[in-house]
């Protein structure tokens, strides 16, 4: 999932613990889909609500379950989640190595 999101110290701190990235063009924060609740939460605490937050399959999600609570804590991510999820983004950044080494092989 993606999030479009002002600058934000807080946000961009816990964003990174969920294990997010941001995209190239530093417009957006990409997440594993299965971070969802938690990056809806985040987004709640520091913004009021995920407006900008959409499935990685452009759908937009559904912003009736997002609360709104100032109170609500920041997530807790587990030592064990953490770890899983920089093992997602390293599957992810894999990826896209050999594509961009097989997309330099054919300008050969």
């Amino acid at each position: 999932m993606e999030v479009e999101a002002p600058y934000d110290c807080r946000f961009h701190d816990a964003a990174d613990e969920l294990g997010g990235t941001l995209a190239s063009d530093g417009e957006a924060w990409r997440f594993s889909r299965n971070e969802e609740e938690r990056v809806r939460q985040l987004c709640s605490t520091i913004f009021g609500e995920d407006q900008s937050a959409t499935l990685a399959t452009d759908q937009p999600l559904d912003r009736s379950e997002v609360g709104t609570s100032e109170a609500s804590e920041l997530p807790v991510v587990s030592t064990h989640q953490r770890r899983a999820d920089l093992l997602d983004r390293l599957d992810m950044l894999l990826d896209e190595v050999a594509e961009v080494h097989t997309a330099l092989q054919a300008l050969k």
